[in-house]
């Protein structure tokens, strides 16, 4: 048998309403980081600011990558081209890419 031990994080990951919560908290402190970046703070806070920004995004482009390797992998053996691109590329995917990019524009300038 199969004597690996699943995590408890991605065994509580598995339910829906864990992973909405996970999801609304994330995005609620990453809009509270953009807010906190745009009022400005001193020097030595604005480091934390940026850090913790750039980690999100990151993180944020990271599951966006999972997500495309998650679909082709749905794929097969023989993966179909067309089928993956009409899957991966919704319209929240391509938002998410977009907006990924000109939040990781944003804090490069």
């Amino acid at each position: 048998g199969n004597n690996t031990i699943t995590p408890w994080f991605c065994k509580e990951w598995r339910v829906p309403l864990n992973r909405a919560i996970y999801t609304a908290f994330s995005y609620c402190l990453f809009i509270s980081l953009i807010l906190c970046y745009v009022y400005e703070p001193p020097v030595p806070y604005i480091y934390w600011v940026d850090g913790l920004l750039a980690i999100f995004i990151t993180s944020y482009s990271l599951r966006d990558i999972g997500t495309a390797f998650f679909l082709w992998r749905l794929e097969g053996p023989k993966p179909n081209k067309s089928r993956f691109k009409k899957r991966y590329f919704t319209f929240w995917n391509n938002y998410n890419i977009l907006t990924n990019f000109f939040f990781f524009v944003g804090l490069v300038i």
